[in-house]
């Protein structure tokens, strides 16, 4: 890259991304996050370029624009379901996010549940995708216990489902 180039990015636009109520930010280029649909909806009523997202930690809020540099604002092609193989290599149309989101998925199982989430809210299509498939990955052909503790060990504080969710058993009563 030139000295014009860099130069040249130093003055694009970029957004800053503020996780409340942790406070964590991110400033990225606007032209990265053009493949998030919250994020354009948020600028275009937000014309000082901060955006406030969920809870999320430093580390799942920097993955998550990492994501979206990687592929510089043009949402890469999904991956199809039904999932085709367990190794992502073989399923991801850009090897990049393979090796993406096995990175995050090797670093911690919690970490790979919380960018999905935050992929989810920032309505980042293929990245929904992307960190679903692992996750289909990993559970895929494995005994319902061990998905239970896949799904059990991903999550950082257990889930309680409102009471109108709560299925019992005749016997319980």
């Amino acid at each position: 890259m030139s000295a014009t180039d860099q130069t040249d990015v130093s003055k694009s636009p970029t957004v800053r991304l503020v996780s409340k109520p942790s406070g964590w930010f991110a400033d990225v280029l606007v032209s990265d996050m053009k493949i998030s649909t919250y994020i354009e909806t948020a600028l275009a009523a937000n014309p000082d370029r901060t955006v406030l997202v969920i809870d999320l930690s430093q580390a799942a809020l920097e993955r998550i624009c990492r994501y979206c540099q990687l592929h510089r604002g043009i949402e890469p092609a999904l991956i199809e379901p039904p999932l085709r193989s367990r190794r992502l290599h073989e399923v991801c149309s850009d090897i990049r996010d393979a090796d993406f989101v096995e990175e995050i998925a090797n670093a911690s199982q919690s970490l790979l549940f919380e960018v999905a989430v935050g992929a989810l809210y920032l309505q980042i299509q293929s990245l929904v995708h992307l960190t679903c498939a692992r996750l289909a990955a990993a559970i895929k052909s494995h005994p319902l216990d061990k998905v239970k503790y896949i799904l059990l060990n991903g999550l950082r504080q257990p889930v309680q489902p409102p009471p109108a969710l709560i299925i019992r058993h005749s016997d319980d009563e």
